[in-house]
């Protein structure tokens, strides 16, 4: 099949210290931009939701990340819609209780 464009929105969530967020307790981004970016290399993957996992496991690498919403598009699947996708919602908690 031909390549599809995906459209990829990562959110995730932390509980920080109070104040002011110093160099420790920023979110790195770098790890989930990472494997975004190996997903071009990899071999067609039939399902998003794989990809969900994949990225989800990734944003929960990180401790102090206790949830994250993922959202994947398909922008051009069907003339008749903008898009086609899913967006999850996942709990640490209920991540590692798989």
């Amino acid at each position: 099949e031909r390549p599809t464009r995906l459209l990829i929105t990562v959110r995730m969530y932390a509980k920080l210290a109070p104040g002011p967020t110093s160099g420790q307790q920023f979110i790195n981004y770098d790890g989930v931009r990472s494997y975004l970016k190996s997903l071009r290399d990899q071999d067609h993957t039939p399902l998003i939701e794989t990809i969900a996992d994949g990225i989800t496991k990734v944003c929960f690498s990180d401790d102090r990340v206790d949830v994250c919403r993922i959202r994947i598009e398909k922008p051009d699947i069907f003339n008749e819609a903008d898009a086609a996708g899913i967006e999850v919602f996942r709990t640490r908690a209920s991540w590692e209780k798989q």
